[in-house]
């Protein structure tokens, strides 16, 4: 082997080296802060479940109880008025409730503390009924004046601080879950555009 072909297997033994090293730095480390902060993030949701998991809901707000079920790929209105519910209406309550994230967490809250909060007499509740039949449960309080967040309870007690953005999707009525209705046929339904009307 002439010098100079060992000249280049070196730099190529050197480049292979070099690079190896810095795929090892890649995987090895920018990979592992990728891995360590999706374990923050998954620790800051206030909840561990997936909107695919809810079978049921039951949302109190504005006086009234609005109670749904999973009915094949879309959603259904429970009670005295069976219904089809606007799946996205329905969807979209469940992804924001599924990822609500910890801005803060209150020491465990006594009967004065809740009435602080708004918790006493919550503005909603919220009961989902996941898979095998485990309940998750919120209940909206207050505003926090301060940046607009907004005090909730889960229902293992935990009293937490959640963007103030949830609140509209928790406030709804069962009129915001309905199906529009139909609208009416157009008086020109049914006229051949060729023919003068009788």
């Amino acid at each position: 082997m002439t010098s100079r072909a060992r000249s280049l297997l070196s730099a190529f033994a050197l480049l292979a080296v070099a690079a190896g090293a810095v795929a090892f730095a890649w995987f090895g480390v920018a990979r592992k802060d990728e891995a360590a902060a999706a374990r923050k993030a998954a620790g800051q949701r206030l909840f561990a479940f997936e909107p695919a998991q809810v079978k049921a809901l039951t949302l109190r707000a504005k006086g009234t109880t609005t109670a749904l079920a999973r009915a094949g790929d879309g959603w259904r209105l429970e009670g005295e008025r069976p219904a089809p519910a606007q799946r996205r209406v329905v969807e979209g309550l469940l992804e924001a409730v599924a990822g609500l994230q910890k801005k803060a967490v209150l020491s465990p809250a006594d009967g004065p503390a809740l009435e602080q909060y708004g918790l006493a007499a919550p503005e909603a509740q919220l009961t989902l009924t996941l898979d095998g039949g485990r309940q998750v449960e919120l209940a909206l309080g207050g505003e926090n004046a301060y940046d607009g967040t907004r005090f909730v309870r889960t229902g293992d007690g935990t009293v937490a601080l959640v963007d103030g953005g949830v609140a509209w999707r928790l406030t709804r009525d069962r009129q915001a879950f309905e199906q529009p209705p139909p609208p009416p046929p157009s008086p020109d339904a049914g006229v051949d555009a060729g023919r003068p009307p009788p």
